[in-house]
């Protein structure tokens, strides 16, 4: 992304940081309600399918990108 948006500085990183900051909220919401579910023996499964589905998703779609594009480093010898 850097070096396609040579202008860009510092907003690149701030936009990723952003998204994995609402990926994070997400992730800890779903938890405290299916931690709520749970205790009033509710069926808590059902609300826990979706994140688990999300997480497995971004997870694996990072490391398949990060498999075919690498890191983006470049080493000097």
């Amino acid at each position: 992304m850097n070096s396609n948006f040579q202008g860009a500085g510092q907003a690149i990183p701030l936009v990723f940081n952003v998204l994995r900051g609402l990926f994070l909220l997400y992730l800890g919401i779903s938890l405290v309600k299916i931690i709520q579910a749970a205790r009033q023996e509710e069926d808590w499964q059902n609300l826990a399918r979706t994140p688990m589905i999300i997480l497995v998703a971004v997870t694996v779609g990072d490391i398949l990108t990060q498999l075919i594009i690498g890191t983006g480093a470049t080493t000097t010898p």
